[in-house]
């Protein structure tokens, strides 16, 4: 390895810090550590008190300190490097939102100041915001090297992979409300028709029911349920009732369900099954399926922050005001 410049480190925070020196001692000390002069320090260190919101407890020994405060002021001084190739690992998840996005905006603040940053996370929103060239490693060894969103996309391909094989078997599922064991397995699929456990934000969801009904069952009310991590229902998918090729089932059958366009925000989320027949329950199984929602450019007009369960497109305009007219003055 080649290196031309100053290189700086965001390895591990809070690395030098004695707990028995004062946050303002601390600043000189780590500072020294990671490789500033003390005029540098000096010149900085109002900028790094202020980013790390700890003015009233400058003068108190590390050991007083909460973790989040402690990291807090280790980012700041290292932050605030002036290097010309800056090494980052995994540092960015630290202290509260608020101060997560401040730590974002700093990092964007030393990319655009020509430094040369190398930016290893698993946090693919951020290496998405942060980067435009990525390198996927798996096992030590590079397995693709390319634009940001090709390497996202790939990453998500290898860790989000099925376990299963190309389904759920849910014939030897047990529980109390299986009065009738309907549903055989349940696969998620990609737009290529490949099973997977990850859907990109705004795309495809695509399920595949596999049935067996030991007698005929009519009419048949299924229900495919999206809950949370906690298992809070979030969205429900019902067929069409008066659909004659859903609402009567004898023997095997295979069911594809569609959303083109699924409106769940990036997370966590599992997949609940439910079967009644002339209003009565037969078949319902909790936790069938776990998937993950990825970030993604969602309907082609760039990244946001989102928050909440759904994101759904809107259409914005904005057209200005004619100003009001303005009154004549008289002398």
């Amino acid at each position: 390895m080649r290196l031309r410049g100053r290189v700086g480190s965001l390895l591990e925070v809070g690395t030098g810090f004695h707990p028995e020196l004062t946050g303002r001692e601390n600043i000189y000390l780590n500072g020294a550590i990671l490789g500033m002069r003390r005029h540098e320090i000096g010149q900085k260190f109002d900028q790094i008190v202020q980013f790390a919101e700890v003015e009233q407890f400058l003068d108190t020994p590390v050991k007083r300190y909460s973790s989040g405060m402690y990291v807090r002021l280790a980012f700041a001084v290292a932050a605030h490097l002036e290097p010309e190739i800056l090494i980052v690992d995994e540092v960015l998840a630290v202290g509260d939102m608020g101060f997560q996005r401040k730590c974002m905006a700093r990092m964007h603040d030393v990319g655009r100041s020509g430094c040369t940053v190398l930016f290893v996370s698993h946090n693919m929103p951020a290496i998405e915001s942060l980067c435009d060239r990525a390198v996927l490693l798996d096992g030590g060894r590079v397995v693709g090297d390319g634009p940001v969103k090709d390497m996202i996309r790939e990453y998500h391909r290898t860790v989000l992979a099925p376990q299963e094989g190309d389904g759920v078997a849910l014939a030897d599922r047990h529980g109390p409300t299986r009065r009738q064991k309907v549903y055989q397995a349940a696969t998620l699929l990609d737009e290529h028709g490949e099973p997977t456990n990850f859907i990109p934000l705004g795309g495809q969801f695509h399920l595949r029911l596999d049935l067996d009904a030991a007698q005929p069952l009519d009419p048949v009310d299924m229900t495919i349920g999206i809950d949370d991590t906690l298992g809070q229902r979030l969205l429900s998918l019902l067929p069409p009732r008066r659909n004659p090729v859903v609402s009567r089932l004898d023997g095997a059958a295979r069911i594809e369900l569609r959303v083109e366009r699924f409106p769940l925000a990036p997370g966590e989320y599992w997949i609940k099954l439910g079967m009644d027949c002339a209003g009565v329950e037969i078949d319902e199984i909790e936790r069938v399926l776990h998937f993950s929602v990825t970030d993604a450019d969602a309907f082609g007009e760039g990244h946001g922050i989102h928050r909440g369960v759904c994101v759904a497109p809107s259409q914005w305009t904005c057209r200005p005001l004619a100003a009001a007219p303005v009154e004549p003055t008289h002398a």
